[in-house]
């Protein structure tokens, strides 16, 4: 009985703790929960049934709140986990009061640029900060000071050329680095990178999208299982770890994809190579590689990829290699043929999607109609079916002329062959035109050449 006198007793004192906190964020108790007035931010207290203590949400954005505007005793109301200061008009990191309970701290879309000092000391409990849309040109090796547990940080979209020297040595237990849309690209080229800014190598996610990367160095022995290296320079996939589960290389610069473009990645279950405008053929066992645990790609919007080859995945049988694909985004491309020996390994293929490419609706299609599944798939071919579904055509529509085919080809081998007469016959008779004639040709030469003929009378041969 006295443990639930004591639950109540600090459940009180907690909300009077609320109540009698003086906060430039929070109106007064009366409104905390409403939320509703406009002088001061969104405060939303929840408690945790049935005698757990009070938690704060505050949220402030939209507030055009300036870094000078902040009190210097600025305090936050007791059991405040999440503090939202997005969208206002903030230059520097502001530098918050201690706090053992704010987990969530977001300050993205301000106008951030630097920092002073260890902003983040007095939170030792931060688990999630976002910093992304600012100005911050440079991380110190003191700004994520104190942040023993935090395990997600978001630096998208800042103006960062250059990473300190342990810069994130404090970071112990991070697990989620976002450093995308930052001007990264010289930084990226150098060895060991990631060593020298101390990233632990427990990090799980790495996300360096948009940051115009022509080379990536990562450390094989690091444990990473996402990475976005989308819409970058790209003309060849790096070297990644092993470990790499989900892998988001779209928007790259590859023209080709074979058995050399991909390491081996035994792991990975999602692949996105959409919008890669370079990208024309992919060859026999060029996803062998990662083909493994597969169960996701994409090649969406790769709008000049006209060959992909039956084989893409391997030749195995379905007994001793099948396909873990579930599944295949082939929307957006310019391949006119996708025959059923591409995916017949995929017997777990639940979304095939087709839409947008200019496929000749013949007996080689017959297999996405019996699928029974929507795919997008149109004709482009023949006519007559121009931009009719698949899925609306009838069997008897699937069919491949072999008569006419044969036909066909007798004919072809028909004028191959007599081309091949012609060119013989005309050859012929141009080596003949320029050959000499057999005819006797007499030289007219002096009476007083040494070649000219002699003739001998008889009755003067005593004289000889």
């Amino acid at each position: 009985m006295w443990k639930i006198v004591l639950i109540v007793t600090l459940k009180a004192i907690s909300v009077a703790q609320c109540a009698a906190a003086i906060s430039a964020f929070c109106p007064p108790d009366s409104d905390i929960i409403l939320g509703d007035n406009t002088t001061f931010c969104d405060c939303h207290m929840a408690h945790t049934a049935p005698w757990g203590l009070p938690t704060m949400t505050i949220d402030c954005q939209g507030r055009e709140l300036l870094t000078d505007n902040l009190p210097q005793d600025l305090i936050l109301p007791f059991g405040t986990e999440e503090l939202t200061l997005s969208w206002n008009n903030l230059t520097v990191v502001p530098t918050l009061p201690a706090s053992d309970h704010l987990r969530v701290l977001r300050l993205a879309h301000n106008a951030i640029e630097t920092h002073s000092g260890s902003p983040f000391l007095n939170l030792p409990n931060l688990r999630y900060l976002d910093l992304s849309f600012n100005a911050i040109t440079s991380i110190t090796d003191d700004i994520f000071e104190g942040l023993l547990h935090l395990d997600h940080l978001d630096l998208t979209h800042n103006q960062l050329q250059n990473l300190h020297n342990g810069a994130f040595g404090g970071l112990m237990v991070l697990k989620t680095l976002i450093l995308s849309e930052n001007p990264l690209a010289d930084f990226f080229t150098q060895e060991n990178l990631f060593s020298y800014t101390s990233i632990t190598k427990d990090l799980k996610t790495l996300e360096v999208a948009k940051c115009n990367l022509t080379k990536l160095h990562l450390d094989e022995d690091w444990t990473l299982s996402k990475l976005v290296l989308r819409s970058n320079l790209f003309q060849a996939i790096p070297d990644i770890p092993i470990s790499v589960q989900f892998l988001d290389f779209g928007g790259n610069y590859i023209k080709h994809i074979d058995t050399d473009t991909f390491p081996p990645l035994p792991d990975l279950k999602e692949l996105y190579l959409d919008n890669m405008e370079p990208l024309r053929t992919i060859t026999a066992d060029a996803f062998l590689p990662v083909a493994g645990k597969l169960r996701k790609i994409t090649l969406e919007g790769c709008r000049n990829l006209t060959t992909l080859d039956v084989s893409a995945f391997g030749n195995g049988t379905l007994d001793e290699h099948p396909l873990s694909l579930q599944e295949v985004n082939l929307r957006g491309c310019r391949l006119k043929r996708i025959k059923r020996n591409l995916l017949e390994r995929a017997v777990n293929l639940t979304t095939l999607s087709l839409a947008g490419n200019p496929l000749t609706c013949d007996c080689d299609v017959e297999w996405i109609y019996q699928m029974e599944k929507e795919t997008g798939a149109q004709c482009s071919l023949p006519v007559i079916l121009r931009g009719t579904k698949v899925s609306d055509l009838d069997m008897d529509q699937f069919h491949c002329d072999t008569a006419r085919s044969w036909l066909y080809s007798i004919l072809n081998g028909l004028i191959v062959f007599a081309l091949l007469c012609a060119c013989g016959i005309a050859i012929y008779f141009l080596v003949m035109r320029c050959r000499p004639s057999r005819r006797h040709v007499v030289q007219k030469l002096a009476l007083t050449s040494p070649y000219a003929r002699v003739t001998i009378q008889p009755n003067q041969a005593e004289h000889l």
